[in-house]
Formats: structure tokens, C-alpha cells, sequence
């Protein structure tokens, strides 16, 4: 009988330490997804903070940084607008304070500028879904896979005395 109990363990702990193994590797997965999706939105952060430059790199000839429409002219405050204390809707005198030490001055990087805020905008609300999905996953196949290394750990152990009660046995 403990022969036919030796032989039900064994099968019982290789089949225990696929299981343990197939979970780990769907936790590994789900890590690397998320560890890849979380890069992207660093790198998307990054990008979007990068400094504009409206010049032409060094190899572009020399009237490709020159935009055919003059530049804008800053926006002087206009006195009486709004009252005083407040930050009246449109005010030239708030949007010259709200403008980045780099102004942008060239209404095509302006418009290119807005452009690329709308699709980063787009691109991390994609991304942010598919991380909570991702950790939702994660979350899920994690009780799974503790309870496959504690019974791959358990049947090891029965496994190891039963093996040791037979050798006990027989010597």
C-alpha cells in the first residue's frame, strides 16, 4: 500500500510543481506587461516635458527654421479689464504669466504643440487603462499562484517523509 501511496505522491508533487511553475510564468508575464506599459508612460512623461526648440536642426538648410509668417506680437496688458485682484478669463496680462520661460513664438509649433498634448493626453488615458487591467490581472492570478507554490511545497514534503518512512522500512 505505501508503495501505491509513494507513486500517487510523486505524480500528485510533479503535477503540483507544473502547476507552481505555469502560474509563476503568468505572474512573470503579467510583470513584464506591466513593467513595459509603466516605462511607456515614463517615456511618454519625458517627452512631453522635453523642452520645444522651433529651430531647425544643424543638417536642415537654412531657411527651414524660418516660418513664413511673422512672429507674433507679446500681448500688452489691457488696463481696466477684469477687476483688480481677480484673473479675468482672457486676460493678455495672466497669459503672458502662465506662458513657459520657452514661449513659443511660430504658430505652426504652436499648433504642432497642442496637436502632440491632445495625443499624449490620448495615449496615457489608453495606457493607464491598460495598467489597471494589467494590475487587475495581476491581482487575480496572485492568490492562484500561492496557493500552487504552498502545494508544491506541501506534497515536496510529504513526498520527502513518505520516501524517508519507506527507507526506514526497509533498512
Amino acid at each position: 500500500m505505501s508503495g501505491r501511496k509513494m507513486t500517487a505522491l510523486g505524480q500528485l508533487s510533479r503535477l503540483a510543481v507544473l502547476k507552481r511553475e505555469i502560474e509563476l510564468a503568468r505572474l512573470a508575464d503579467i510583470a513584464r506587461a506591466r513593467a513595459r506599459l509603466l516605462s511607456a508612460i515614463r517615456e511618454l512623461d519625458e517627452a512631453e516635458r522635453a523642452p520645444l526648440n522651433d529651430t531647425a536642426p544643424p543638417d536642415a538648410p537654412p531657411d527651414a527654421s524660418q516660418d513664413t509668417l511673422p512672429a507674433p506680437p507679446m500681448p500688452q496688458p489691457v488696463v481696466g479689464q477684469g477687476h483688480a485682484g481677480t484673473d479675468a478669463p482672457g486676460d493678455p496680462a495672466q497669459a503672458c504669466a502662465d506662458a513657459p520661460p520657452q514661449a513659443i513664438t511660430n504658430p505652426a509649433m504652436m499648433a504642432a504643440h497642442l496637436r502632440f498634448g491632445r495625443w499624449a493626453d490620448a495615449q496615457r488615458s489608453l495606457l493607464n487603462q491598460r495598467l489597471a487591467r494589467v494590475s487587475a490581472d495581476w491581482l487575480e492570478r496572485r492568490p492562484a499562484a500561492a496557493r500552487a507554490v504552498g502545494q508544491a511545497s506541501v506534497l515536496d514534503r510529504l513526498t520527502s517523509a513518505q520516501a524517508r518512512r519507506l527507507r526506514a522500512k526497509q533498512g
